[in-house]
């Protein structure tokens, strides 16, 4: 299963490798944020999670005293990360200019998005 998540994060034009140790599963690296993946299989042990994502694009869940987390699929979750990775060196060659009033801030979904991003725990190298 790391060997699919490594695929489908390369797909993306992502930098992800598997990591053969207790830690994690997977690292995927961005810029120079490290973030520690660890992949979980379970025959029937996900069944809602699915169920509600036939509904849904992702899902927040949370546990009593425990932090939000959010469900995405893969799949979606790498093209995300891909397009605002692209879009990020795009932009790093641009030069700056004043935006225009429909330019001036991040959309919804970016802005969602980053809370989400800086939420993930990052390893220290």
């Amino acid at each position: 299963m790391t060997c699919q998540i490594v695929d489908l994060l390369h797909a993306a034009g992502l930098e992800a490798y598997r990591v053969p140790r207790f830690k994690c599963d997977v690292e995927l690296r961005i810029g120079n944020k490290v973030i520690a993946i660890e992949s979980k299989m379970r025959s029937k042990g996900f069944g809602w999670f699915y169920k509600w994502l036939l509904t849904a694009d992702g899902l927040v869940i949370k546990a009593d005293r425990k932090p939000m987390l959010v469900v995405l699929p893969l799949e979606k979750f790498s093209t995300l990360l891909g397009e605002c990775a692209s879009a990020t060196e795009t932009s790093a060659h641009k030069p700056l200019a004043q935006p225009s009033p429909q330019q001036a801030g991040p959309n919804n979904q970016q802005r969602t998005l980053r809370r989400a991003f800086l939420l993930l725990p990052t390893i220290e190298n």
